[in-house]
């Protein structure tokens, strides 16, 4: 099966989130499928651990990774 140069390009940009240190909730929503609603409930509820950094929301790998895995 071949893919398409988008869905390469697609793949590619998902290998490089996997490889940072920390996420944006954009991000976030890429790897796990949530709406951004819902990304945005884990942060306000704490189920979902972020610091913010200026005006960005910053989310540890690590913290992604437990959060997945209790899932």
């Amino acid at each position: 099966m071949q893919l398409s140069r988008m869905e390469e390009q697609q793949m590619q940009i998902e290998k490089q989130a996997l490889n940072k240190i920390a996420y944006s909730p954009s991000d976030v929503m890429r790897i796990t499928g949530l709406g951004r609603n819902t990304v945005y409930e884990l942060l306000a509820a704490q189920k979902l651990y972020a610091k913010r950094v200026g005006r960005r929301w910053l989310i540890p790998k690590g913290e992604l990774e437990r959060w997945l895995n209790e899932q």
